[in-house]
């Protein structure tokens, strides 16, 4: 049971890995559109939880984005240069 979890958890961090570079590429457009819903106004503890959702919300967006961009190779080569 442990090995099949340390095997899945090492398969999503290459996954990850492999796709960082794109998540880059994309991840601005992805916390604009988040931005505009998103707003922080509070409390410290409030902004920092707000800003700490935000982090998430971006990194998981961004990457089923790309991993659903990754479907069609001709959109692969063209954004990201043939990087998945």
């Amino acid at each position: 049971m442990g090995e099949k979890l340390n095997y899945k958890i090492q398969r999503l961090i290459g996954s990850i890995a492999k796709a960082s570079f794109s998540i880059y590429l994309i991840h601005l457009l992805v916390e604009l559109t988040i931005s505009r819903r998103v707003e922080s106004e509070g409390s410290a503890p409030e902004t920092v939880f707000t800003l700490l959702l935000n982090l998430g919300m971006v990194f998981v967006i961004s990457y089923i984005v790309v991993k659903l961009l990754n479907l069609n190779k001709f959109v692969t080569r063209v954004l990201f240069g043939g990087r998945g």
